[in-house]
């Protein structure tokens, strides 16, 4: 131990330390004085977490030993530890005798389960096993460097990318740290926040590290200059012509079961009434159905046995069972208790396909057709509830012919419901040809952009398909080399971009090296000086493979040559190039990977952040490829998986807005839909420009502008109508509407004064003479001018005042800081149009739920009446259009007739209805923003009747949209 302590006493860091990172030291001299041995940091690739890890490590000073996820990683941190840690001395250990004073292993070397492990008994070890029963799970291998470590301690433990032990090896880290004592000090790096984590994930997060020390994100590094800037594209491509054939006959089948179904050419009732019936919450299926857990037991008896019928005649009759007064669960006790089931109904009414249930509204989400999972949903519960209780032959025919559509969308049918399953359309979106071919578009155009600088990392799930596929997946149209890293490379070497040869990619996998010819000899001749034995062997016309050399040396090979310039495009797979592989270099990403999950998402964007010496105004392209076969509803597979991808991921989006979600790729993009065949081709063409316009996008980022590194919700509004204006100045009876004969023309009092006034002055001036008889006219007359101009000026406010979702949203904003769920109220209320033409609204300035807490309420107060607590009714006055309307409004204010005006009802957001405090609390911020507050409970008689008037109505057209921004 005293060897080692020495060694690391006299080590010390090389260069400087950057503001964040010297933060993070701090943070971590905290903690130590403290009495706490461990530190947790989240940071982005490219922050320099290695630098950090082993710099704590030095200060503990004690042996250390880093874990982390791949070879590539674990050469870096030697690497780091051997030449920016000075003066020289003993090297990093990369053995498993951990003889150095720094060791550096893989995840794998100690976390590898022993072989013959029954797979029920490793998961509930694994979940919930003791100590020695976990260390007993592990390879003999493993089990032999966790002995050799109990005699050499005190340790240091650093775990890499800690993420990795939380999602494979967690349970097995944690038995580790166990046996290397209790005065083992324990640091995690990694990228992913604690947010991305699961439930069980994050209580072993908890336990092993407790709350972060620090966390950067990654924009604010951008913003601060030491990370490069960086956007995502999206390239929407179709199925090639021969995936394309076999996908018809797939689209055939379903096509033609939906029109049997609903059509009634199948079973004893017809789809969309049992769907009716079922959303209305009129009939519930003996026993319930649960549709959102496809494995849940049906639970159903024989058919008539409760007294209520058979199921067709209860689905036929459940509209009128609902009418008559029959118990209904509401919208929101139903949609929780079958949220699958009540999306799919709600996007079966926004297609017109069934009515809408009542109390329900359609949000963002629900604005779209129904994809395979609402499908599934609904057939799910129709057969569950319905065909497999029934013995009517229609029923069973019915029955039959959906179990065999069913594994088209990726699930099939059991006796105990629905069981998720591979789909064969889903995996030919996800491995398409198609994409390899946009993979080559891509990069002829960032070659016609960045010239020789151009340096393209192509990820990919695996070198090429191993083993035979599941027979589900038998008859799809594909091979070993769909979408595998082996076609991408032999694709781009063979392409004429720049000319034959002009990308000169590189393949580095686990197991294979791979060149083109051309560039063979030069890395044959590196790698012998270097001392290896390389051998050379054909791999097609135009491309050789590489034998003899380790993969660690590969990776350092092929990284030497692509930073150099001498190979452009380095084809790799994800789980060797995609996480920890670090380059400069890198300025464009092309992702041709499934995965989703955020850990792997920022691990694969991260290989592009770091900054380039050579090329300070580098700006990284990050390009998703995406699939869609729309004919079919599981060919969207594909474009959801994108969306996961970035969801809770933020980038520059349109005007310069850091935010997460799909839509900072393209604002036409939704997270719940692919958008139409149009559309995706404006898409992939504004992003093939993209990279003509690095400069202005640099510049979106404001590199060097202040920023207040918070993460707020912010809500879009788009009005399809006007909101009117809620003119709280004026009085009630302007704004109340009145018949023609309640009252005749009737001249304000003020007006009738300054009448009498100038009748008198003129009467008066004829008896003094002419000249002050025209006097008198004229002052009259500049009276009534002035009078008119009075009256034209006040209605002008109603043009230029406040907009109504400005009033609206300052009500909510106040009502809520008053009663306490915000830090702030109005006057930090931000609303700016957006570039796609849609409002803006954000409560600035407060922490992240609380501007959840107001976009969302926001959005309850502005969407049509489904099923509130309480109503609240605003005036509205249409503004007048042009100035001859304004004129009009004005003279038929001044004489007091009738203005052209209603009440528009909103339902009061959950959060302030919950009780009366804050019920009189909104009704006050109401009172200051909008008008006079009139508040009527739902359940009321009048209430009652308003929301049974406005049920389903959308009287000013909107559309909201949820987004989370960071600033």
């Amino acid at each position: 131990m005293s060897d080692a302590a020495d060694e690391l006493r006299a080590r010390r860091f090389g260069g400087s330390w950057r503001r964040y990172q010297q933060q993070a030291l701090d943070a971590f001299e905290a903690d130590r004085a403290g009495g706490d041995h461990r530190f947790f940091a989240v940071l982005p690739p490219g922050a320099g977490k290695t630098l950090i890890g082993l710099e704590v490590a030095r200060r503990l000073g004690r042996r250390t030993l880093v874990l982390a996820p791949n070879t590539a990683v674990v050469g870096q941190w030697a690497d780091t530890w051997d030449r920016r840690f000075v003066p020289d001395g003993a090297p990093c250990g990369t053995d498993r005798d951990l003889a150095g004073a720094v060791n550096v292993l893989t995840y794998q070397s100690i976390a590898v389960l022993r072989a013959g492990t029954a797979a029920p008994h490793r998961r509930a070890t694994l979940r919930a096993g003791s100590h020695d029963e976990l260390l007993d799970l592990l390879h003999p291998n493993g089990r032999a460097v966790i002995e050799r470590a109990r005699g050499l301690g005190p340790w240091t433990l650093v775990l890499d990318e800690c993420h990795h032990l939380l999602s494979t090896w967690g349970a097995l880290v944690r038995a580790v740290v166990d046996a290397l004592g209790e005065r083992t000090a324990l640091v995690g790096l990694t990228a992913t926040p604690r947010r991305s984590l699961t439930g069980w994930q994050a209580e072993l997060h908890d336990d092993l590290f407790g709350p972060a020390d620090l966390e950067v994100p990654a924009p604010a590094l951008v913003k601060a200059g030491t990370l490069a800037p960086y956007q995502e594209l999206v390239y929407l491509t179709r199925p090639t012509p021969a995936e394309d054939t076999w996908l018809a006959s797939e689209t055939a089948r379903f096509a033609q079961l939906r029109f049997q179904l609903i059509d009634h050419a199948l079973g004893t009732v017809p789809l969309l009434t049992w769907l009716s019936a079922r959303a209305d919450r009129s009939y519930a299926p003996a026993g319930g159905t649960d549709t959102h857990r496809p494995d849940a037991p049906a639970g159903h008896g024989d058919p008539g046995e409760d007294g209520r019928g058979t199921p067709a005649e209860r689905a036929e009759s459940g509209r009128a069972a609902g009418s008559a007064g029959g118990p209904r669960l509401s919208w929101s006790a139903f949609e929780a208790a079958e949220p699958a089931l009540a999306r799919a109904a709600l996007r079966f009414a926004h297609a017109g396909m069934i009515g809408l249930p009542a109390g329900a509204r359609l949000r963002e989400m629900h604005r779209t057709a129904p994809d395979a999972d609402d499908w599934v949903a609904v057939l799910g519960d129709f057969c569950t509830g319905h065909l497999q209780a029934s013995a009517d032959e229609r029923d069973v025919a019915a029955l039959a012919a959906i179990k065999r559509v069913l594994p088209g969308l990726g699930y099939r049918l059991t006796s105990r419901g629905l069981r998720v399953g591979p789909s064969p359309v889903d995996r030919l979106c996800g491995l398409s040809e198609a994409k390899i071919a946009a993979t080559t578009h891509i990069l002829a155009a960032e070659s016609a952009a960045r010239g020789d600088r151009l340096r393209a990392l192509v990820l990919c799930d695996f070198e090429q398909l191993a083993g035979r596929p599941a027979a589900s997946l038998a008859p799809v149209p594909l091979s070993a080399l769909s979408g595998s890293a082996r076609l991408a490379f032999a694709t781009l070497a063979a392409a004429d971009v720049d000319g034959p040869g002009g990308l000169r990619p590189l393949l580095v996998t686990g197991a294979t090296f791979a060149a083109p010819r051309a560039l063979a000899a030069e890395l044959v001749a590196a790698a012998t000086r270097a001392g290896h034995r390389v051998g050379t062997a054909p791999l097609d016309a135009v491309t050789v493979l590489l034998t003899g050399l380790p993969t660690r040396a590969a990776v350092a090979l092929a990284t030497e040559f692509f930073a150099a310039g001498r190979a452009r495009v380095l084809v790799g797979t994800r789980a060797l190039l995609g996480e920890g592989w670090d380059c400069p270099q890198v300025c464009v990403t092309v992702d041709l990977t499934t995965a989703t999950t955020a850990t792997a998402v920022t691990q694969m964007r991260g290989r592009g952040l770091r900054p380039d010496p050579a090329d300070p105004a580098k700006l990284t392209d990050n390009w998703t490829v995406c699939c869609v076969a729309d004919e079919h509803p599981r060919g969207d597979a594909d474009y959801l998986r994108l969306v996961r991808k970035h969801d809770a991921y933020f980038a520059l989006g349109a005007g310069g807005e850091v935010e997460s979600g799909v839509t900072h790729c393209d604002a036409a993009l939704s997270p719940y839909a692919p958008p139409d065949a149009a559309t995706s081709r404006a898409v992939t063409a504004r992003a093939l420009a993209a990279p003509a316009r690095l400069a202005e996008v640099r510049d979106e980022w404001r590199i060097g502008a202040p920023f207040a590194g918070v993460e707020a919700a912010s809500l879009r509004v788009r009005s399809g109508r006007s909101l009117g204006r809620s003119a709280a100045w004026l009085p009630g009876a302007l704004l109340a509407p009145t018949a023609p004969d309640e009252h005749g023309p009737r001249l304000a009092p003020g007006y009738v004064v300054a009448a009498v006034a100038a009748v008198l002055v003129a009467a008066l001036s004829l008896l003094l003479g002419p000249v002050v008889a025209l006097a008198g006219i004229a002052l009259a007359g500049t009276a009534g001018l002035v009078a008119t101009a009075v009256g034209l000026v006040r209605r002008h406010r109603i043009r230029t005042g406040p907009d109504a979702l400005e009033q609206l949203a300052a009500a909510v904003a106040d009502a809520l800081h008053t009663a306490g769920g915000t830090d702030t109220g109005a006057g930090a209320l931000h609303v700016s149009p957006a570039v796609d033409g849609s409002l803006r609204c954000e409560l600035t300035g407060v922490p992240a739920e609380q501007s959840a807490l107001f976009a969302a309420a926001l959005d309850e107060l502005l969407a049509p009446l489904a099923e509130p607590r309480y109503l609240v009714g605003r005036r509205v006055l249409v503004a007048p259009a042009g100035a001859r309307g304004a004129v009009t409004l004005a003279v038929r204010s001044m004489v007091r007739r009738p203005l052209p005006g209603a009440v528009a009802w909103h339902a009061v957001p959950r959060w302030c209805a919950r009780n009366a405090v804050r019920r009189e609390l909104f009704a006050a911020a109401w009172e200051r923003h909008v008008g006079p507050a009139r508040l009527l409970a739902a359940e009321g008689a009048e209430g009652a009747a308003i929301c049974e008037l406005m049920r389903g109505e959308d009287p000013f057209a909107i559309t909201a949209q949820l987004r989370t921004v960071w600033r």
